[in-house]
């Protein structure tokens, strides 16, 4: 197992993660002020002049960057067609390249698959050691039942009709917005070198032990290389992506990631106790709480026995799991949430101790 440390895609990830949070400025502010985060002033100035742009290309900024849900799950087209983990370590030319050299059959496939995932409502698949060859009819099949907006399967529609033409625009658009946007872009890109020589430091210091702290389950024995990236854009980020084909994962840590294990760490019981409590406190999460003590259950599930939406649950479960409430576990090959015992039976004698309970006496 090998852990690499990169920059080289900081320039990339800074243009892509700016363009991605303007386009969606209200749902940042929302990401934001649900995990009692604060927005750098310089980012939010940033951010703000991509929403009010009249000089980028707004039609492919929305096609591209537009967020979506699919199931519960928040999606762009950029993160669909494209993804973050296919172009880790590039610099912005060779990120270029990817557009200018793409494989349409390649395209078609990983279309086909991810919309295999939706519908079936799984994340792994077995992919046929032999080539298959996809067509678009067999695409439109899935799209057309497909619980999605209308928008994005035009769009999907339009990018499987014409993969070459799609990627050349997105090629000028990301050249143009490079050029507009590449004084703005300056300072963040050098706070990403500098970000990254102190994660740097700290993983040939620490190890992967931060990284356990906050994501809980991550196993570096599982993997055979382990890329780290700086992030700059989303500051407080800690992105995990597994390759489908290799045994590789790609992390993401934002200049912010101290913040975090202070937060969501081991060591921090007291906060840890004190986010259950706050997150609890919604009626919402208290309910899906006692669902998923009942029995194992998806979000469509929770949904429906909740009458919200597929998002709402997502937002509601997102901080469940942030706070080891909840864990995945699959069944018939669809992945379900339950309760995590040991954390409610962690959290009862955190709370018993600090409140000087005896067994049976208040509870």
């Amino acid at each position: 197992m090998i852990v690499f440390v990169d920059r080289n895609n900081i320039e990339t990830d800074n243009l892509l993660m700016g363009l991605y949070m303007g386009s969606n400025l209200q749902y940042t502010y929302d990401i934001y002020e649900k995990f009692d985060f604060k927005i750098d002033k310089e980012l939010e100035k940033f951010f703000k002049y991509i929403d009010g742009s009249n000089k980028l290309d707004g039609i492919m900024l929305g096609k591209l960057f537009k967020q979506f849900t699919i199931k519960g799950r928040e999606i762009t087209l950029f993160s669909f067609i494209i993804g973050w983990t296919e172009n880790y370590g590039k610099s912005f030319d060779e990120f270029l390249s990817y557009f200018e050299n793409v494989n349409e059959d390649v395209i078609l496939n990983k279309i086909y698959i991810k919309l295999l995932k939706f519908q079936k409502d799984i994340e792994d698949i077995d992919i046929p050691k032999e080539k298959v060859k996809i067509g678009i009819n067999d695409i439109l099949q899935i799209l057309v039942n497909l619980e999605a907006e209308a928008e994005f399967k035009w769009n999907l529609i339009e990018v499987c009709y014409d993969i070459k033409g799609f990627f050349c625009k997105c090629s000028e658009f990301f050249k143009q917005s490079r050029e507009i946007l590449d004084k703005k872009l300056a300072p963040f890109n050098e706070r990403g070198r500098i970000w990254g020589e102190k994660l740097k430091e700290k993983i040939e210091k620490e190890g992967l032990a931060f990284v356990k702290e906050i994501l809980e389950d991550f196993n570096e024995e599982e993997y055979e290389n382990i890329f780290i990236a700086p992030r700059i854009m989303d500051n407080y980020a800690f992105d995990c992506s597994k390759s489908l084909d290799t045994k590789d994962v790609y992390l993401y840590f934002g200049e912010n990631v101290e913040v975090l294990r202070k937060i969501y760490g081991k060591e921090n019981e007291k906060i840890w106790v004190q986010n259950v409590i706050k997150y609890l406190a919604d009626g919402s999460r208290y309910k899906i709480m006692k669902l998923l003590k009942e029995k194992p259950r998806y979000s469509g599930e929770l949904a429906e026995s909740l009458g919200i939406s597929n998002a709402t649950i997502s937002h509601h479960t997102n901080l469940l799991f942030l706070v080891k409430l909840l864990e995945e576990t699959k069944i018939n090959n669809r992945n379900y949430m339950k309760t995590r015992e040991d954390s409610i039976d962690k959290f009862l004698k955190a709370f018993k101790k600090d409140f000087n309970l005896e067994e049976g006496e208040g509870a």
